[in-house]
């Protein structure tokens, strides 16, 4: 098992892998990673029995003229055993700021979350679900 620390797992471009647009929306996918634990000063996380820690480092943008909300509790991984939400979602900065589940996006930003979703073991998720937008993950 691999490990990352709060800071991120490797570097990444900022080309996205995959694209939605969707009304007032768009989301991309930048990296997504799987497989790993995090370390923090001493402390290793490590997902529980059975399952792994998913990686998904998303940009939103806002393209409307208005301060519009976004919940990141809206964005899931969907499989046979359930619906897997964000257990983090951060700023993508050197701090890796914790994010609130309800952000304020203001009109015409962009923002880069970094999103750790717990998962089952055997299996990769084929999606990214964030409200109606469906966005295909790709994993090397």
């Amino acid at each position: 098992m691999a490990s990352c620390t709060v800071f991120g797992c490797g570097a990444y471009q900022q080309r996205p892998i995959s694209v939605i647009e969707s009304g007032a929306w768009s989301l991309s996918v930048l990296k997504t990673d799987y497989n790993f634990s995090i370390r923090h000063a001493d402390v290793i996380y490590q997902p529980e029995d059975d399952y792994q820690f998913v990686l998904v480092i998303a940009m939103l943008t806002n393209n409307t003229q208005q301060t519009r909300k976004f919940r990141w509790s809206h964005c899931q991984l969907d499989h046979a055993q359930g619906t897997f939400l964000p257990m983090s979602v951060t700023a993508t900065n050197f701090w890796q700021t914790p994010k609130a589940s309800l952000e304020l996006i203001p009109p015409g930003k962009t923002v880069e979350r970094r999103l750790i979703l717990s998962y089952p073991e055997d299996d990769l998720p084929p999606h990214i679900s964030c409200k109606d937008m469906r966005v295909p993950l790709l994993f090397d």
